[in-house]
């Protein structure tokens, strides 16, 4: 099956999409990496993946008659969700009539990728935020596709996929489901996976930490106000300021003589003013790591964010008032604002019964693993079969395979352990989109460190600097004019775009 995947253009996204398209071409799939400028194709076809560049498909100008091309006339209220969410909330102006036309352009590129690609199925990045996630969504539906959704997932570069949707709109919305056999067969596929990626629940220290007293806290994570999360997903809940007054009725009628910790989130627009109530016993920081504060708080206060889910890992009670992938489930309070509920009952049977919380928290990560967690190229534990059935028919035979530069490269290391030292040889810093929200940025050491041990599937770190800073030549970022002899030595060279440098193309005769 050719299963076309949208990625976008920045290295947050490419290192776990890369991941899905390993899978996938693992069992005989053929993927297409949908970026949207040429340059972020580089790792993908590093890896022998083909890509599509997005960008460069939309019109110039949008035909007078777009169902003569698509061959269907687009609504262009289906199309954006978000927008019509604004709409509601009756924010300044006409979000729809605004991108009608970028998002239109962005269909008209979708189609005509999906076209050129010969692509079976579609995979798309979240559903609702950006002009393409709109029209790949939209087109998805219309066309009826399989495939699905795909968004970050709760570990370092691992991957969310749903076949319905992310979020409040993915299947796991209304609860995770899994009889007793099938936990025996999960947990006995996945163990190596379950305690390597959440080591926090053993059970011995889960008991410890959930039974352990703890500070007179209630715990609110802000989340970014006007995420789609919140505009599609909460029903009465909108904005940060009504989830602090909701924790602080919690509060006040509950537990009197708690503290209201708020954490403001760290994407959070600089020129946004949230308009936080100001009350006595109410303290905003960003001090501390979100651990430190999920271990001290015994509730921890959110809309659908997956810190909750974090919240129970570590023994907090997570109380939600929208819709999420955990919001149905046994170790959550969901709560609503016209009938809230106390908190009380389910905090002492976590104090006195830890082994039923964690039973339950464990299901729930055994159904991720299984059904919706792509993990990380350099650690995967596990595969998650059941993910890999959204994806019908069957799979052709594997006709592809690593592209011969990249094997020669991952070779040079198979026998190295620790550390491995990268020259940063560029003329100038490399730049780039290291996420949807920092755009044209300089690629730090952590970042390098982190495509490249995706680029070549190691979970040793790469320490990255400028300049030949040692005498162990590993690996070398170099511009693709690069001399030749200035590059003599390194057992790798890659690009800054991350991938295969052209003078590693041809490995050296043995």
């Amino acid at each position: 099956m050719r299963i076309l995947i949208q990625c976008g253009d920045n290295l947050e996204n490419t290192r776990r999409v890369l991941a899905l398209a390993v899978l996938l071409r693992q069992v005989g799939h053929d993927p297409v990496a949908g970026v949207y400028t040429a340059p972020y194709a580089a790792p993908f076809e590093a890896m022998g993946i083909d890509t599509v560049a997005l960008h460069p498909l939309r019109p110039a100008r949008l035909p007078k008659d777009p169902a003569e091309e698509l061959g269907f006339e687009p609504d262009i209220f289906e199309m954006l969700p978000v927008e019509r969410a604004l709409a509601r909330l009756e924010e300044k102006g006409n979000p729809m009539a605004e991108k009608r036309g970028a998002v239109l352009k962005a269909l008209f590129a979708s189609a005509r990728a999906v076209r050129e690609t010969e692509a079976d199925a579609l995979v798309v990045w979240n559903g609702v935020t950006g002009h393409f996630a709109n029209a790949f969504s939209y087109l998805k539906s219309h066309l009826k596709m399989p495939g699905g959704f795909i968004e970050r997932g709760p570990i370092p570069d691992g991957l969310f996929f749903d076949p319905l949707g992310t979020n409040g709109a993915s299947s796991l919305a209304d609860g995770a489901v899994l009889g007793a056999a099938e936990r025996d067969d999960l947990l006995g596929r996945h163990a190596a996976a379950l305690w390597s990626h959440f080591p926090f629940l053993d059970p011995r220290e889960f008991a410890g930490r959930a039974s352990a007293p703890r500070g007179k806290q209630i715990f609110v994570p802000l989340q970014v106000q006007g995420d789609s999360n919140i505009l599609l997903y909460s029903q009465h809940i909108k904005s940060m300021r009504r989830l602090v007054i909701e924790a602080i009725t919690l509060r006040d009628r509950w537990f009197p003589d708690h503290e209201i910790v708020v954490r403001p989130h760290p994407e959070e627009s600089r020129g946004r003013r949230l308009n936080l109530p100001q009350v006595p016993g109410l303290r905003v920081t960003s001090d501390g790591s979100l651990t430190d504060h999920l271990q001290v708080a015994p509730i921890t206060v959110t809309v659908n964010s997956t810190v909750g889910l974090e919240a129970a890992w570590h023994g907090s009670l997570p109380v939600v008032y929208g819709d999420g992938i955990y919001g149905r489930e046994p170790f959550v309070l969901r709560q609503d604002p016209g009938a809230p509920t106390d908190p009380a009952p389910i905090l002492s049977r976590l104090r006195d019964d830890p082994v039923a919380a964690l039973e339950a928290i464990t299901d729930f990560m055994l159904v991720l693993l299984d059904r919706h967690l792509v993990q990380p190229l350099r650690a995967t534990e596990s595969r998650p079969e059941a993910l890999l059935k959204a994806f019908a028919p069957p799979p052709v035979p594997d006709r592809r395979s690593l592209s011969g530069a990249l094997s020669h490269l991952r070779g040079a290391f198979a026998e190295h352990s620790g550390p491995l030292h990268c020259h940063v040889l560029t003329e100038r810093p490399p730049t780039g989109n290291l996420d949807y929200r920092r755009i044209g940025q300089p690629v730090s050491a952590p970042d390098i460190d982190r495509m490249l041990r995706a680029l070549f599937m190691r979970d040793t770190p790469f320490v990255a600097r400028r300049g030949a800073w040692s005498d162990q030549y590993h690996v070398a970022i170099a511009d693709p004019d690069t001399p030749a002899d200035r590059l003599r030595g390194y057992r790798a060279v890659v690009t800054p775009n991350f991938g295969v440098h052209p003078i590693m193309r041809t490995p050296p005769e043995a």
